[in-house]
């Protein structure tokens, strides 16, 4: 059986904060805001390289946030 959508974010959450912890340990408030940074500073990143494909924006997307890249196509 296929996870659903909640299950999906519940687990990508969980391994961006057990990949952060040792950074950031015990401080989701200091996790977030990395996390809000990184995303910000890669949106300038993707924007200044429209000269890519969708596919191959999407194969860097999908690497960056640790998900499958069916998941993106999905949401696509």
């Amino acid at each position: 059986m296929a996870a659903t959508r909640g299950q999906l974010q519940v687990q990508s959450n969980d391994l961006l904060r057990a990949r952060l912890d040792r950074f950031f340990p015990d401080d989701p408030w200091g996790q977030a805001q990395f996390l809000y940074w990184l995303a910000s500073r890669r949106t300038e990143e993707v924007i200044e390289d429209e000269t890519a494909s969708l596919d191959e924006r999407l194969d860097d997307l999908a690497e960056e946030l640790l998900v499958d890249r069916s998941f993106l196509d999905d949401i696509v």
